[in-house]
């Protein structure tokens, strides 16, 4: 008797997004991301950090900022759900160099590169906060709420 065996390949795990739930994901990311950016700098201009009227800092563009973020992110998750194997595990990577990009906006205003002069090492080391902070909420709300597995064929 010959007994048949599955190849290893056919035994990996697929990853499946819910498109049900991505974009309430990506609603439920943008909203917390947004209010998590604002908790931060206000926090920043409490204890000096921050100074309050540093105009790239205000809350509407703080907003503004989460929410592009947010929903630029669960786009790219949709795409890559409907052109990948691995969607997940590539939006993980694509969201840490995005992060790392991201960097650049707080380092530039720390040099003076940016509208509103020069900031000190406070308020740079903030926004860096604000990014991950960001970050961590979206790519993690994204990649949990809407995560289903399949076996792959």
């Amino acid at each position: 008797m010959s007994s048949t065996s599955i190849p290893p390949t056919a035994r990996r795990q697929t990853e499946r997004i819910a498109p049900g739930r991505l974009w309430r994901a990506g609603v439920l990311a943008a909203v917390l991301a947004a209010v998590a950016g604002v908790v931060i700098r206000t926090i920043g201009v409490t204890v000096g950090a921050v100074p309050a009227r540093y105009q790239m800092l205000q809350p509407a563009l703080i907003v503004a900022a989460s929410v592009v973020a947010a929903l630029v992110a669960t786009g790219l998750l949709a795409a890559l759900a409907r052109w990948t194997r691995r969607p997940l595990r590539n939006f993980r990577i694509v969201a840490l160099v995005g992060l790392l990009l991201s960097f650049g906006g707080p380092l530039q205003a720390g040099a003076g590169m940016m509208q509103g002069g020069a900031v000190g090492g406070a308020t740079v080391a903030t926004m860096l906060v604000m990014h991950v902070v960001a970050a961590a909420i979206i790519a993690g709300l994204l990649t949990t709420l809407v995560r289903t597995t399949e076996r792959g064929a």
